[in-house]
């Protein structure tokens, strides 16, 4: 699955939070929404509205909802709910709470932690998927793309 196809998929699944994704899918839409937040950005630079952020806002606000089905999806995928999503932001009043109750010494460790969160979260959507059918749906792997199918359809 290449770029386009990647990000063709994610945004035909706009709101879709069952079923799996696979990692060609999850990271292709990550670097697309990297590139889209890049423009706007720049866009708000070249019109002025740095301080305001309105093109980087309203292109974030329009990814949100792919963004987050794509990363339940992908979840889906490594044979998790997708309510591991919200670990990250769970644990981030405990951090908050213990910066608070142990000074600069609880900020620094609440960093390390929540980079130690997102570091686990980064390797566990970059392995592989679950082999064949989870819970959650069917092997994407295994599962040809409709692309794939009209192209043997014709004879391709």
């Amino acid at each position: 699955m290449g770029f386009s196809e990647a990000v063709s998929a994610a945004l035909g699944k706009y709101a879709t939070f069952q079923g799996r994704a696979r990692r060609a899918e999850y990271w292709w839409f990550v670097l697309f929404g990297l590139g889209t937040n890049l423009i706007g950005s720049a866009l708000d630079m070249l019109f002025g509205w740095a301080e305001v952020g309105v093109f980087g806002t309203l292109f974030a606000l329009a990814l949100l909802l792919p963004s987050v089905a794509v990363l339940v999806r992908r979840l889906h995928d490594t044979g998790r709910t997708g309510w591991w999503a919200l670990l990250p932001f769970a644990l981030a009043p405990l951090g908050v709470a213990g910066g608070a109750a142990l000074g600069e010494s609880g900020i620094a460790v609440a960093g390390v932690a929540a980079l130690a969160i997102w570091i686990v979260a980064i390797i566990a959507l970059a392995r592989p998927g679950t082999p064949g059918p989870n819970r959650f749906g069917d092997d994407p792997k295994a599962t040809p793309a409709p692309w794939e199918t009209a192209a043997r359809s014709f004879g391709s």
